[in-house]
């Protein structure tokens, strides 16, 4: 087994939402791209905390949501953030391959 599966399998949640609590699969509010500091870079994740992580898993168009938990300042984390960002690229965005299915979040825990 290659180390990105079983590193995804260690640092993600899956949630598994009922359809009914869904919104339609059209709606793409949540997944706006939000520009990172270097120029040219589009983070396609969703980022949560502790504020809107509720409402944002509750209020999502998708009925999985897979949570990425890591730490900014940890090497590891940030090895893996362009390898979790090819997957949130075909899931999240205006040009997803696979829209309305799953959305990649991603929650920083060295944050306060």
């Amino acid at each position: 087994m290659s180390p990105v599966p079983l590193i995804l399998l260690i640092g993600i949640l899956l949630l598994n939402f009922d359809q009914s609590s869904a919104l339609s699969v059209g709606s793409r509010s949540l997944f706006r791209e939000v520009s990172s500091n270097r120029a040219g870079d589009v983070d396609y994740a969703v980022e949560l905390n502790a504020t809107n992580f509720d409402a944002v898993l509750r209020d999502t168009p998708a009925m999985f949501s897979v949570v990425e938990f890591f730490a900014h300042w940890c090497p590891a984390c940030r090895n893996y953030k362009p390898h979790y960002e090819k997957v949130a690229r075909l899931f999240n965005g205006p040009d997803a391959v696979h829209p309305g299915i799953i959305v990649m979040t991603r929650v920083d825990c060295a944050l306060k």
